[in-house]
């Protein structure tokens, strides 16, 4: 059985987003500080993870309203281990844009795309840019890497090891 239609497309819209996020984000620390291009790099990698964001809230709703597909594991401590690995997945997908923007707008910076500014939500607030900046820097991007590798792993362990043709569930 394969996933619902809407989940199968927001699942490779995240994955492709994701992709989109670490280009702009390298794009942007290329860039000289305080220029246009930096500013407008870092303004598309915003909306991109607001995208992330909002999908994620999306897909997490389709979820507990459509059924899933039934899990390839018999054994229960398998089911778990699958079971959680979709709660950090969800979790990395909710904290990571959040505490990017409590990072972008704690700096009391204004969201801009195509000319329209977009003010900060909560002021400037050293406080919440530090919150911000702790779950969104160096540290946190090693953290998604990891998680998103993990991810990717396990589906080409499942498809090529164990040839159980997982991958055709989420397949567009």
């Amino acid at each position: 059985m394969k996933h619902n239609r809407m989940i199968i497309i927001i699942h490779w819209t995240v994955a492709l987003l994701f992709v989109l996020l670490f280009l702009s984000d390298s794009l942007r620390s290329y860039s000289d500080k305080g220029s246009e291009i930096r500013v407008f790099w870092l303004n598309l990698h915003a909306w991109f993870g607001i995208a992330v964001f909002a999908l994620t809230i999306f897909r997490i709703i389709i979820k507990f309203s459509v059924k899933s597909p039934i899990s390839l594991y018999k054994n229960h401590l398998m089911q778990k281990i699958m079971y959680g690995a979709h709660v950090v997945l969800y979790l990395m997908t909710l904290i990571v844009p959040i505490s990017g923007y409590l990072r972008f707008a704690g700096k009391g910076r204004s969201l801009t795309l195509a000319g329209d500014a977009v003010p900060s939500l909560i002021g400037k607030s050293d406080s919440l840019y530090q919150i911000g900046k702790f779950f969104h820097g160096e540290v946190m991007e090693v953290i998604v890497l990891t998680i998103i590798g993990g991810h990717i792993a396990a589906a080409l362990y499942h498809q090529f090891i164990k040839k159980d043709k997982i991958m055709s569930r989420i397949k567009p």
